[in-house]
């Protein structure tokens, strides 16, 4: 008997129990099915890079009330508009912050002392760029062929 017996011999067996044949295709048909589903979702959702240039850099903004400090919720455009023109106010709100806290620590230093304003000022801008160099150093001393082989 070979494989052309054995296969004639599995065919009679299914064709005696037709119920079992349906039940069992209708699973394999289901099973395929859950698993087109599921991949289709992770290759969307997983594997394939959002359609954005540097779709890496992306970030979520969200703010919160004062009543309710444990919520967070979008934010508004007029809002994200307002802290977008806002950016320099807040880097210099920021650096009065950083005065005052100086000003706290050292003895003699006012708030607005304009020295003091200026050295923060630079201290922020060095660290900015420091920032941006080591990175940019490591970066520049990679084998590009090397690199695009890792990822």
């Amino acid at each position: 008997m070979g494989v052309l017996g054995d296969v004639r011999y599995a065919l009679r067996s299914l064709a005696r129990t037709p119920g079992f044949v349906a039940v069992a295709l209708l699973t394999i048909a289901l099973g395929i099915g859950a698993n087109t589903a599921v991949f289709s979702v992770v290759d969307a959702v997983l594997l394939r890079p959002l359609p954005y240039a540097d779709s890496d850099r992306l970030i979520a903004i969200q703010e919160t009330d004062r009543r309710s400090p444990n919520q967070w919720h979008e934010v508004s455009y007029p809002n994200f508009l307002d802290w977008q023109r806002g950016t320099v106010a807040i880097g210099i709100v920021a650096g009065l912050a950083l005065t005052g806290v100086l000003s706290g620590l050292i003895y003699g230093l006012s708030r607005t002392d304009p020295a003091t304003f200026a050295s923060v000022a630079g201290l922020v801008a060095v660290v900015a760029v420091v920032a941006c160099l080591i990175p940019a150093r490591a970066a520049t001393r990679l084998d590009p062929v090397a690199a695009l082989r890792t990822e």
